[in-house]
């Protein structure tokens, strides 16, 4: 069985099972946890002061003793943070209009690239072991998106009113 992600509502239910005396293995049946990881839960509500049978008086209590039982399933963004110091080399790159507001001289722009490219160039120039995909997440995090360039309006006029000499 694949892994299910433990949540405030289910354990909540596993809680209530236990406090009105249901057997782990009923818990497991209706709940479909494994027996040991209801075992371990019940370990927790017990170091809480819980224990069976008990009349709840304070469900505010309740549901902040859960929460801190609830597993933390947040992933460290280490690499992401690798962007950090170059974050605004990086929008220059992408966007080189947004970074030269206060830039009087018009030859020290640069010509804009694509967010891909800009990643390139960062890896190759600080060495960095991030992959593209933590890249994407970091340029989505900081709202890093490359401007369209604009397209040439172009001019229709009836068909015998232009004439075209090669």
């Amino acid at each position: 069985m694949g892994y299910r992600r433990m949540d405030k509502h289910v354990l909540m239910a596993i809680f209530r099972r236990w406090i009105h005396d249901q057997s782990i293995n009923k818990i497991h049946q209706e709940e479909g946890f494994d027996r040991k990881t209801i075992r371990d839960y019940i370990r927790l509500f017990e170091a809480k002061g819980y224990r069976r049978g008990q009349q709840i008086v304070d469900q505010d209590v309740l549901d902040a003793a859960l929460e801190e039982l609830l597993p933390k399933n947040s992933r460290g963004r280490a690499k992401r943070e690798l962007f950090v110091p170059h974050r605004k080399e990086l929008i220059r790159l992408v966007n080189p209009d947004a970074s030269a507001e206060g830039n009087e001289n018009p030859s020290d722009q640069l010509e804009p690239v694509k967010p891909k490219t800009a990643y390139r160039i960062l890896v190759a120039k600080y060495d960095l072991e991030v992959s593209y995909e933590t890249f994407k997440l970091y340029a989505r995090e900081i709202g890093l998106v490359a401007k369209r360039k604009r397209t040439p309006t172009r001019l229709e006029s009836p068909p015998g009113r232009e004439a075209q000499i090669d």
